[in-house]
């Protein structure tokens, strides 16, 4: 599956790295010689780390590229090996395994996310607590420093990661009585790390998304938005694979009557996705809430792989059943390339339109872009950065602006390099990942009929 997955990044690395944050990180990650670490979600140091790492041995843009589009792959295996070979916990590794293929279609082509990352070490946190409660002597306090460890890096990859987290105590609750002191101390332990982050290491991006949470009193008592209307529409044409699991999960828990664990399974998935469809009632994309979605897989595949999996995966019968869920899932993230692909295009057409016209800094009116087919353009400048320095061999440079006059100020200067948010001097920037031809040729602004019509300035 692993292997799969991570020739599938490779052949479709472009729709990967020159995608909004992941070509904007690679950007910052050449531009600083330095990895580029945000609001303290220190998970990603090792994807970047692989990037930033290409870039010290000199490779080349397209090589650093693949390499950052593969490592989010080897990640995820990683932490399966870890969990497989060193833990001995198959029924966990299967579990991360199912969560690569259950609910991710969308979010393959935009990897930035670190609660993708860190949704692989809740895997490692939940496998490091089960080895504690089966352990005795002096292995048992390796288990709780390693579930420590995956705790701390949890709670800081991404705030919905405390979700899970407590429904991995609450569950164990449930399947370890005896061993309930463990549970409620983690239980413990998750809150305590909640508040010392709120207090000590809050930051701006995460308060902003936390404002999602006034659209309980805007909306109520109609929690019923377009975001939750698209949700069960997906359900049914993209993450039927997690549907029937789902569905699969609470037949079983009906059959044994363990009606605690069903409830505490659908008390999450009912309320989790109201959180995130209200919090998000409209307008975003589905790589993004897609992204936000994906712990509602996690709800799911716990009791199926420490519950229900270990006792009906005893024939032949049932390993193919996992291996057809599998080449499903991976199916489905194949398919879901041709949005991605055709974003790609688009950008692609766009630059060499304005290589023909002798144009390699653009300034266009965010307003008249084909936003179907874009979705996002504020990272149009590192993702034409990119592309056109690996596929041209020449660096262009194209800005959009939802306020046309921002760079007012800046049409007059040479030598610079303008993003939305970043201003370089060519001397400033590696001259092995940015190909300037022509430092003396000033920012311009064009709309898309111009470049349509191959307008010459």
């Amino acid at each position: 599956c692993f292997i799969i997955l991570g020739g599938l990044s490779l052949y479709y690395y472009k729709e990967r790295t020159f995608f909004l944050d992941v070509s904007y990180m690679l950007y910052k990650i050449i531009e600083t010689d330095f990895l580029c670490i945000q609001v303290n979600r220190f998970v990603s140091v090792f994807t970047q780390g692989v990037a930033l790492t290409a870039l010290k041995l000199n490779l080349s843009l397209s090589s650093i590229a693949q390499l950052y589009s593969l490592s989010f792959v080897v990640f995820q295996f990683l932490i399966f090996t870890v969990i497989l070979k060193l833990l001995k916990s198959k029924w966990i590794a299967l579990g991360l395994l199912l969560f690569n293929i259950l609910m991710i279609k969308h979010t393959f082509y935009w990897t930035a996310s670190e609660l993708i990352q860190g949704m692989a070490v809740l895997f490692l946190f939940v496998a490091a607590i089960q080895k504690s409660i089966q352990t005795e002597g002096a292995k048992k306090y390796l288990y709780h420093a390693l579930a420590i460890f995956s705790l701390i890096t949890c709670a800081f990859a991404h705030p919905l990661l405390n979700i899970p987290l407590v429904y991995t105590t609450l569950f164990f609750l449930l399947k370890y009585p005896r061993q309930r002191t463990t549970s409620i101390l983690y239980l413990i332990m998750i809150v305590g790390l909640y508040i010392i982050k709120q207090l000590y290491f809050n930051n701006y991006y995460d308060v902003s998304h936390m404002k999602g949470l006034d659209n309980f009193a805007k909306y109520y008592p109609n929690y019923y938005t377009p975001s939750l209307a698209k949700f069960f529409g997906w359900l049914v044409k993209d993450y039927y694979l997690f549907l029937a699991s789902a569905i699969f999960v609470t037949s079983y828990y009906l059959k044994k009557s363990q009606y605690l664990k069903l409830i505490l399974m659908i008390t999450f998935l009912v309320a989790y996705s109201l959180l995130i469809n209200v919090c998000y009632p409209k307008d975003a994309y589905q790589f993004y809430l897609e992204s936000q979605y994906l712990p509602l897989s996690f709800f799911v595949i716990l009791p199926l792989v420490l519950d229900i999996l270990p006792s009906v995966l005893e024939n032949k019968w049932s390993v193919y059943l996992i291996s057809i869920l599998i080449l499903l899932g991976i199916l489905g993230i194949h398919v879901s390339h041709k949005q991605y692909s055709k974003r790609l295009d688009w950008n692609r057409a766009f630059m060499n339109k304005n290589i023909e016209a002798g144009r390699d800094k653009i300034i266009v009116d965010d307003a008249e872009l084909d936003k179907e087919t874009m979705m996002l353009t504020w990272a149009m400048a590192y993702e034409l950065w990119i592309m056109s320095t690996i596929e041209k061999s020449k660096t262009v440079s194209a800005v959009a602006l939802r306020n046309p006059k921002k760079f007012d100020d800046s049409l007059h200067v040479k030598h610079m390099f303008l993003t939305m948010w970043i201003n370089n001097e060519y001397e400033d920037l590696n001259k092995d990942y940015f190909k300037f031809e022509d430092g003396e040729r000033l920012y311009k602004k064009y709309s898309m009929d111009e470049i349509n019509e191959g307008v010459v300035k």
